[in-house]
């Protein structure tokens, strides 16, 4: 009895386990997956090379919880077999748990949390290179009409270039026959993307598009010679190969450029090679293609096709991990359906040497990348047979002197840089005199630094908050976050095309920009903002709300009304959609459903620009910072589904007054009304005058009746009979159209109901006494100045700081003025004035325009080091420490400090003022 009952048990905790017996020129491959909490996610698959599935399991969400499966199966020696696993969630299979995969025996394969949504892996295949060879062989005399290959037969090889491209670069042979069958292609059938079938995309599924088999296969060929041929490593082999040779497609993306007349021309620029942590809570950094955390510096020069250009950097950067990327458009379009160039585009080269030689066959645009937390400051970075495209800066360590000189520039991508936005699009979609090109890029600039004040951000960071390129098409099959975001599809052939940010952010307004409203949304998802629970899909418009009012001073009403589709819900409307909705008074829906009141839609974040209706913006940047300050002193509060009672107390805090009523309705209710009672009552929190009358004009609000309610809806969707009655009748237009019918006075009366009891729930006392406009932007802000070595030395506050000085006798009077506009005064006591330093070192001239020189006649000490910094500490330029004439002509007009170390660690600080 004993002997069954464990067999019975073995069956039950083993389940799905079966074995295989193999024959002759058999092996057994084996499957072990060993579930976790989430077993209904996982699901895996064993294919042969055509892609057909031999073996699988997990399908349809089958697999229980925290169980063991095993399944095996026989396959041919002479075959290549492949494991694919996928996670519908995207977090992989946890830890302890996971897959194994074994042939006869022996481990192949295996994962847990780093299977992430995918993974793929060759499980068997004794040849990879030597059916590499034979696919191109075959390739070649199909497309010279010699032989003539199946469907399957091009399938076939499609798949090996896609499975095997390292196989690609296995030897010179290998090379030079992948590059002959790229070029008898382009002869013969004409380059990737320029006939007429191949022009506009094409798409990856062969059911879709058939008949386009031997351009799926050109496709994995020339990604494999890209990915594994233009390399650094083979480049040292056999640089003959690699020179001069460029694909052909390029000239449809991402343009073609001549080569420079002359080879060894050599262009500098000057870059910023800092990356710190910025102050206030981090965005997210690791968004770029490559996952990685680096910022990229753009130094306005272009890799022609097929050309070899040399980068030189200074030894502090070598093996540093800091890369050079050649090619903008660094994102892989491999989750994308179609083809419409290949997936990915762009080369990335390490700094292993001060002189690194870097080609694209596409060309491209060459950046430096600047890992996290570097910090070498100012530096020069030289390019050798590089291509000048547009560089249009307006970075505070250099300024493009001549905007429309620019235009005379051959590369084919122009750049537009600050230090914090950047942006990248055709050069030819610039159309002279179009736009103020200037201020477009100082109103991105203002509209980032604005946000940036708000969130309690640092201002100006080393990365760049915004940076977007147009690309051929979006990067994801929906919009997306990035660096750099690339939500605007743009043909480069498209001329001019279209006027993708060199309108400035907000485009025409008052008209709304969908192009800029759906970079800001994804932009606050970027930021990891704090929410209250289901606002994932709804603050994250508020930025773009932030960037148009705060930055740039718009009106309020036309931002609220901009800031998402369909562009009709100003601030009034915002409230009424409220107060008609289906939860008005109750707890509003966050539900995954189509009856969500929250997600895309001005409702599910009226409660914020409500906020800034009332008071300003200073509430909400004092909770913001608030928060940075509760992170810094270890409470965390988390950034989404914030506990409801403790965020309402705390934005209360933050606006110095009671926004419970608000919020109430909005459909953010107390989860625990006595305790949040009791935290407001202790925080001396009281109701507002302000937010009262607020609510009254809420009654004018409630559409009386049906004719209203029509006018109302018709405000918001002017389609709403020509589209509402078949549109979803759970929310937009649909809704509307429906809501049309009922709506009646009865009803206007019951929503106005629900309106007084908040009041009175609320303002049990009818209007409140005092507090109508609290004192609230400096309500954080305390700004320390000190006088340190004749330098002024300014602590707290928001940088960069405004600093002015006034000298009456021997007083010094020292004003500062931070970013958020708050103020402190502190007056000194000059006892000395000389432009003699310590140590007998003495700088002059200064003020200065374009030089400043050391004497060192009277001192016997040594310079270790100098640079020169901001104001607010940032390095701005290094210089070598035997120089005695610094060069400062590359500096905006400003107040900044010298900094010398002195043989034994003494340092000198020197205020320069730079004068233009």
């Amino acid at each position: 009895m004993r002997k069954i009952l464990l067999i019975i048990f073995l069956l039950i905790l083993f389940t799905g386990y079966s074995f295989a017996q193999c024959g002759t020129n058999e092996v057994e491959v084996r499957v072990e997956i060993a579930t976790d909490n989430w077993a209904d996610e996982t699901y895996w698959t064993i294919t042969d090379l055509i892609g057909s599935v031999i073996l699988e399991g997990g399908q349809g969400g089958v697999y229980a919880n925290n169980t063991f499966y095993s399944d095996s199966i026989c396959i041919t020696t002479d075959g290549c077999f492949f494991f694919e696993i996928y996670d519908t969630f995207g977090d992989g299979i946890y830890e302890p748990n996971g897959y194994e995969v074994y042939v006869d025996e022996v481990l192949v394969s295996s994962g847990s949390n780093d299977i992430e949504d995918y993974a793929i892996e060759t499980i068997y295949c004794p040849d990879q290179c030597g059916i590499t060879l034979t696919a191109l062989n075959d390739l070649q005399e199909h497309i010279n009409g010699t032989t003539t290959l199946t469907i399957g037969d091009l399938t076939l090889i499609r798949n090996i270039f896609f499975q095997f491209p390292e196989c690609l670069a296995e030897s010179e042979a290998m090379i030079l026959l992948g590059k002959s069958v790229v070029e008898d292609y382009d002869d013969e059938i004409g380059a990737l993307f320029t006939t007429p079938n191949t022009v506009n995309g094409f798409s990856k599924d062969p059911a879709a598009a058939p008949g386009l088999e031997v351009e799926r296969a050109m496709v994995a060929l020339q990604q494999g010679i890209l990915d594994y041929v233009f390399t650094p490593e083979v480049y040292t082999d056999f640089p003959q190969h690699i020179n001069d040779w460029k694909f052909n497609t390029c000239y449809t993306f991402p343009g073609y450029v001549d080569p420079p007349a002359n080879p060894s021309l050599s262009n500098s620029v000057l870059i910023r090679a800092n990356f710190a942590d910025p102050d206030g809570m981090n965005p997210y950094y690791d968004i770029n293609g490559d996952s990685t955390e680096h910022a990229l510096r753009p130094t306005g020069l272009y890799v022609s096709p097929g050309s070899i250009s040399i980068v030189t950097v200074p030894p502090s950067l070598v093996d540093q991990d800091y890369y050079v990327r050649v090619g903008s458009h660094e994102w892989d379009l491999g989750i994308r359906p179609v083809f419409k160039r290949l997936d990915r585009i762009s080369k990335k080269f390490p700094i292993n040497s001060t002189t690194i030689e870097v080609f694209n066959p596409f060309g491209g645009a060459i950046s430096i990348l600047v890992p996290y937390e570097a910090n070498e400051g100012i530096i020069e970075v030289g390019v050798i047979n590089g291509v000048e495209c547009p560089f249009f800066s307006l970075k505070s360590f250099y300024e493009t002197p001549d905007f429309n000189a620019e235009m005379n520039k051959p590369g084919p991508w122009a750049v537009f840089e600050t230090d914090n936005v950047m942006y990248t699009i055709p050069k030819h979609s610039i159309v002279p005199g179009e736009y103020d090109l200037m201020q477009t890029l100082l109103d991105w600039d203002t509209a980032a630094q604005a946000i940036n004040s708000v969130m309690a951000r640092q201002i100006i960071p080393d990365k760049h908050n915004m940076y977007m390129i147009a690309d051929i098409t979006i990067r994801h099959n929906v919009y997306s976050i990035g660096y750099p975001m690339s939500n605007t599809p743009q043909r480069f052939t498209d001329v001019p095309g279209p006027a993708y940010f060199i309108d400035g952010p907000g485009g025409n307004s008052p008209d709304p920009d969908p192009n800029d409203d759906t970079n800001f949304h994804e932009y606050g998802h970027s930021i990891a903002m704090s929410k209250f629970p289901g606002e994932g899909e709804a603050l994250v418009n508020v930025p773009y709300i932030m960037a148009l009012n705060y930055g740039l001073d718009q009106d309020l009403d036309i931002a609220v009304k901009n800031s998402f589709h369909p562009y009709s819900f100003e601030i009034d409307e915002t409230a009424t959609h409220r107060m008609v909705s289906n939860s008005f008074g109750t707890e509003r829906n966050i539900t995954d459903s189509t009856t969500n009141e929250v997600r895309y839609q001005h409702r599910g974040y009226g409660h914020y620009f409500e906020i800034v209706n009332m008071y300003g913006w200073c509430p909400l940047r004092n909770f913001w910072k608030q928060e940075f300050i509760d992170f810094e002193n270890g409470i965390d509060h988390g950034i989404n589904n914030q506990d409801i009672d403790n965020r309402i107390i705390r934005m209360s805090v933050a606006a110095q007054t009671d926004l419970r009523p608000l919020f109430r309705v909005f459909g953010i209710l107390p989860q625990d009304p006595t305790a949040l009672q009791d935290a407001l009552n202790l925080n001396n929190i009281e109701a507002s005058f302000t937010l009262y009358n607020r609510l009254q004009d809420y009654f004018d609000l409630i559409p009386e009746d049906n004719t209203a309610f029509v006018d109302y809806a018709l405000f918001v969707y002017p389609n709403l009979y020509t589209n509402g009655p078949a549109e979803n009748p759970d929310y937009g237009v649909g809704w509307h159209y429906q809501k049309s019918i009922t709506y009646n006075m009865a009803e206007a009366q019951q929503r106005a109901n629900i309106l007084q009891d908040i009041i009175d729930l609320y303002f049990p006392d009818g209007s409140p006494v005092g507090n109508e406009n609290p004192n609230l932007c400096c309500l954080l802000d305390t700004i320390t100045i000190n006088l340190v070595d004749e330098e002024v030395i300014v602590t707290g506050g928001v940088e960069p700081y405004d600093i002015s000085i006034d000298i009456t006798g021997n007083i010094q009077t020292v004003t500062v003025v931070d970013f958020d506009g708050c103020e402190s005064t502190d007056q000194f006591k000059i006892s000395v004035l000389s432009e003699e330093c310590m140590e007998g070192i003495i700088i002059y001239p200064n003020p200065a325009s374009t030089e400043i020189y050391l004497d060192l006649t009277g001192s016997c000490n040594q310079i270790e080091s100098l640079q020169i910094v901001s104001i607010s500490g940032q390095v701005i330029m290094n210089y070598r420490k035997a120089d005695r004439v610094i060069d400062i002509s590359t500096l905006s007009e400003s107040v900044y400090i010298l900094q010398i170390e002195l043989v034994g660690g003494v340092q000198i600080n020197k205020r320069v003022l730079v004068l233009r």
